[in-house]
């Protein structure tokens, strides 16, 4: 499943059991976000991110090291979300609304577990 709209990309998910997906699923997305839209994101002293974990407090959200982020390799950084299904997709649509207030961001199912 691709959705190209306003720069996001969704890919299948791969992994997991062989039910099917319910809301209550555990699973890890992966959101590509800018480089330079990171500081937007995390937020003054994390709060962005701070905030959105207490909204959705059963996603854990991952963002990458200063040195991943630093590197000159790639355009994209790499932003983890683990949890409940339902709660996952609500944490990736409050991410990709910081993102791409401020640029771009795809994403795309990591794995089901």
């Amino acid at each position: 499943m691709r959705n190209t709209s306003e720069g996001a990309e969704a890919r299948k998910p791969h992994g997991g059991s062989a039910g099917g997906a319910g809301a209550d699923r555990s699973i890890k997305l992966e959101l590509d976000i800018q480089k330079e839209r990171m500081g937007k994101l995390i937020g003054t002293n994390s709060q962005t991110v701070k905030n959105i974990q207490e909204k959705v407090s059963t996603v854990r959200v991952i963002t990458p090291g200063k040195d991943d982020a630093a590197s000159d390799e790639y355009k994209l950084v790499a932003v983890m979300l683990k949890g409940k299904a339902s709660d996952v997709f609500k944490a990736s649509k409050m991410i990709h609304d910081v993102a791409t207030a401020a640029g771009h961001t795809t994403s795309r199912p990591a794995e089901l577990t």
